[in-house]
């Protein structure tokens, strides 16, 4: 009969083989370069991972294969292969401390269990080979320009790390061996091992989950841990200016950088931010803190605005700000130019998707983010002209906010030299309306059903418009002041939450 410790030797044996054919097959993606592990792969598959059947076909060890042992060593170089084929080392700053726990700790428990050592000697022995590799990988990267050591600090947090996991492991172990609550811990470990297979098949969807809870937890205050920034490193952050054909563009770019404080050189998805009015100064550091979160998940991210808004004037954005933001990233080596995205706010959602529609980027832009826009610009500003909203066929009163009346009033008299004529045409050039024919990007749309600002009838009427399989979600929240999460707290709150954790999860599952 076979068994599951057989099953899953071979499904673990089977991943090592893959993980050491994208090595082969790609040795120089950035995911690898630098690090030597071709060559350590093919260490590991030929020589390291064929310690047990030596010992058990050559030697004659043991009466029975131990193959569960032979699956917690193995699971030592897996771990490590996958957190390089997954980009787990310069995606997260502790990643490597999770390796360097386990890898000792496992081999303790092998020479523990498989080899009969007393628990001492496998601890002593655990952790002089862990040293060994340590002292190997400074001297690598001092005599043949490898990158794997960020430092004395992260050498004495591996060494930490691994004195930590031979006292678990061994620990665990002699649990195990005087039947102490046994079966669950049995059950423990088959639990740990089908979750790490399912990470490594599925690790996509894992990996927008992760990033959908961080994302989240930085944005709402109603969360009090805020663990982003525990587990990645700061973007690098400057500011410059661009030409575009509407006179001159400020722009705010954020770099995903990995562990060692280098910018990321694998092309990675990138979002441009579009804000449609001036920012207020208040305003300011909460778009930051915005581009900080993508950036930190690791988004290359643009904030462009025209000139003029930043001098403070009341004028609405420019389509033409987006086209420009867009093209500069294409030239960008690290933002992957298949997947750039835009991710507006407000009216910003409006104009960006009119950008969008253009026939120079309309067939490279990836997918839109509609957050509280407007579909139709001269419904809306009856609408806040009226106090009333078209939905379902019907008027239904709505009350603006004296906020939105007065900044619409404040652009209209600002463009008030213009003719009627051409003041008509400048607002159909800002309407999605007027664009949507040539809108070809995914789009996922949300609005609050309390938006005083913007009625949500606006973003109904653009789901209507689009075809089925261009809207990837569309979510009608009551989680928001405008674009704003609420600060307060009720139990209603929940449920919203997790209406807008699937928005934001098929936001990052998607870009």
């Amino acid at each position: 009969m076979i068994s599951i410790g057989f099953i899953v030797n071979i499904v673990i044996r089977l991943s090592i083989f893959y993980f050491l054919g994208e090595v082969i097959l790609w040795p120089d993606d950035p995911r690898f370069a630098g690090k030597a592990i071709p060559l350590r792969n093919l260490v590991i598959v030929l020589s390291l991972s064929l310690l047990m059947p030596f010992f058990y076909f050559l030697k004659k060890r043991w009466k029975k294969y131990p193959f569960w042992f032979d699956n917690i060593y193995l699971s030592i170089f897996w771990l490590d292969m996958a957190g390089n084929s997954l980009d787990l080392y310069d995606s997260y700053f502790y990643f490597d401390l999770v390796a360097h726990f386990h890898g000792t700790g496992a081999i303790a428990a092998v020479f523990l269990g498989a080899f009969g050592m007393r628990w001492l000697w496998a601890m002593v022995l655990a952790n002089s080979i862990h040293l060994g590799l340590e002292v190997q990988e400074y001297l690598t990267d001092v005599f043949f320009g490898t990158h794997n050591v960020r430092g004395m600090f992260d050498s004495v947090n591996d060494v930490l790390a691994g004195i930590l996991g031979t006292a678990f492991y061994v620990g665990l172990l002699i649990l195990w061996q005087k039947n102490w609550r046994r079966r669950l811990l049995e059950i423990t470990v088959i639990i740990l091992i089908t979750f790490s297979l399912l990470v490594m098949f599925f690790h996509r969807a894992v990996a927008s989950h992760v990033m959908t809870l961080l994302f989240l937890s930085e944005q709402f205050p109603q969360v009090p841990l805020k663990p982003l920034g525990f587990f990645t490193s700061p973007p690098s952050y400057r500011t410059f200016k661009l030409e575009s054909k509407n006179g001159q563009v400020v722009a705010d770019l954020f770099l995903p950088v990995n562990e060692r404080g280098l910018a990321k050189n694998r092309p990675r998805p990138a979002v441009i931010l579009a804000m449609g009015v001036k920012t207020s100064e208040k305003d300011k550091p909460i778009i930051i803190n915005l581009a900080k979160s993508f950036s930190r998940l690791g988004y290359v991210v643009l904030w462009p605005r025209r000139e003029e808004l930043e001098q403070g004037k009341s004028l609405p954005e420019e389509p033409e700000t987006f086209i420009t933001a867009f093209q500069y990233l294409k030239e960008q080596k690290g933002a992957d130019e298949k997947r750039i995205s835009l991710v507006g706010f407000s009216v910003g959602s409006s104009i960006a998707m009119v950008a969008s529609a253009n026939a120079e980027i309309n067939e490279e832009i990836r997918a839109i983010v509609f957050f509280g826009g407007y579909y139709d610009i001269f419904s809306y500003l009856e609408s806040l002209n009226n106090k009333t909203v078209l939905l379902n066929g019907q008027n239904m009163p709505w009350q603006p906010a004296e906020g939105a009346v007065n900044h619409f009033k404040e652009i209209l008299e600002t463009e008030a030299g213009l003719a009627e004529e051409d003041r008509v045409k400048k607002l159909r050039s800002l309407s999605p309306k007027e664009a949507v024919s040539q809108f070809k990007a995914a789009v996922f749309i949300l609005h609050d059903k309390g938006d005083s600002y913007v009625p949500y009838s606006e973003a109904i009427k653009l789901k209507e418009v689009l075809p089925k399989e261009q809207v990837k979600t569309f979510s009608l929240v009551n989680l928001f002041e405008h674009v704003q999460p609420r600060s307060d707290f009720s139990p209603e709150i929940i449920g919203e939450f997790f209406q807008v954790y699937g928005f934001v999860y098929s936001v990052f599952n998607y870009l």
